[in-house]
């Protein structure tokens, strides 16, 4: 019966300071993605983003039938990448940091960045994700 008790109260010191942790934010808006900034100036910002592209490639293989070595082929997926640039209005552009710095629209050329569409930048679930230096690049929505 001590032990049973001892046991119940060492289990109560231990999970109290992981019952007591915050419950982590969950994110609310899309997750941000990484692009490279090619080129700045006073009209538009060119921007490069990898994206994913699945490649159905051929092959062939050796196999063993009743003791006979038989040729066969066959299909498998490959996943590369293809680059896509796009060209924004800089009216529609925004640098800055993680925190909500503004930086320069020059400083963030040749650099990889994170692009959002976040008006507010970054979902807040997301930031613990990134050093506080991290430039973002939020795209601003089109004025209608």
């Amino acid at each position: 019966m001590i032990r049973l008790i001892s046991f119940v109260l060492w289990g109560s010191v231990v999970a109290m300071p992981v019952l007591a942790q915050e419950a982590k934010p969950t994110p609310l808006g899309a997750p941000p993605h990484f692009v490279r900034v090619v080129a700045a100036d006073r009209e538009s910002v060119t921007v490069e983003e990898p994206v994913p592209v699945t490649v159905m490639k051929t092959g062939t293989r050796i196999k063993d039938v009743d003791g006979k070595k038989v040729s066969e082929t066959f299909t498998y997926p490959e996943l590369t990448y293809s680059t896509v640039t796009k060209k924004i209005p800089a009216n529609r552009m925004r640098l800055g940091t993680i925190d909500g710095k503004a930086v320069e629209m020059s400083q963030g050329v040749g650099k990889v960045v994170i692009e959002t569409t976040e008006a507010d930048g970054v979902d807040p679930a997301y930031k613990p994700l990134f050093a506080e230096w991290t430039l973002v690049l939020t795209i601003l929505p089109e004025n209608k």
